[in-house]
């Protein structure tokens, strides 16, 4: 009798053991589960040491030639939660952004023979900030130096044309709007302001690497 007890007992506290780490398990996916939905619902942003790599292309105020096309690069220094003091701050990715691009260029008319056309580039590095707004969707503002350089170049028949370039130092700035595609490629479309007038708007694509 004392044997049936015994086994009847440890047979019950094997099956409450069971059922504890059942519930321990379920308890973990539903706290799992509801970090995954927040995480979506507030977006995504860049982790510490995330990489990326784009292209970028659109219209400039060149006035003859208003095509741009930049390449940048993007390394994020910052994730989110890095400033988790303040509940806005914490969900900000920082990053250091460099970039070149062509600004298209401009015909400049001095006589019937001669009219040099102006193209300009740019060189810079900015900050950025991207702050999540809705799931896979961002926000981003940036702020930093950039180099203009404007080259005159004569064609074949000017007269009296003289090639020259300048290069000038300036702020840059701009925001844009991110869409994340995958965890590892994202669009952008944006803003951007260059020293000496120059401005550009454009459509971007970028890869982690």
């Amino acid at each position: 009798m004392n044997q049936i007890v015994i086994a009847v007992m440890l047979s019950f506290i094997a099956l409450s053991q069971a059922v504890a780490a059942t519930e321990n398990v379920a308890a973990t996916e539903s706290v799992v589960a509801t970090e995954s939905v927040v995480a979506e619902s507030e977006g995504e942003t860049d982790s510490e040491g995330t990489i990326h790599f784009g292209i970028k292309v659109g219209p400039s105020n060149g006035k003859d030639s208003p095509t741009g096309f930049g390449l940048f690069y993007n390394y994020a220094i910052f994730s989110p939660n890095t400033f988790n003091q303040n509940i806005f701050l914490s969900k900000l990715s920082i990053a250091v952004e460099g970039e070149y691009a062509l600004l298209g260029s401009s015909k400049r008319s001095y006589s019937n023979f001669n009219t040099p056309t102006q193209k300009a580039t740019t060189f810079g590095i900015v900050g950025t900030a991207t702050y999540p707004v809705y799931p896979l969707f961002s926000v981003l503002v940036k702020a930093g130096l950039a180099n203009i350089t404007r080259k005159r170049v004569c064609n074949a028949y000017s007269v009296g044309c003289i090639g020259a370039s300048s290069t000038t130092t300036g702020l840059h700035f701009g925001a844009a709007g991110r869409y994340n595609l995958t965890s590892r490629m994202f669009i952008r479309a944006g803003y951007d302001f260059y020293p000496e007038g120059y401005n550009m708007m454009s459509v971007s694509i970028a890869s982690q690497f």
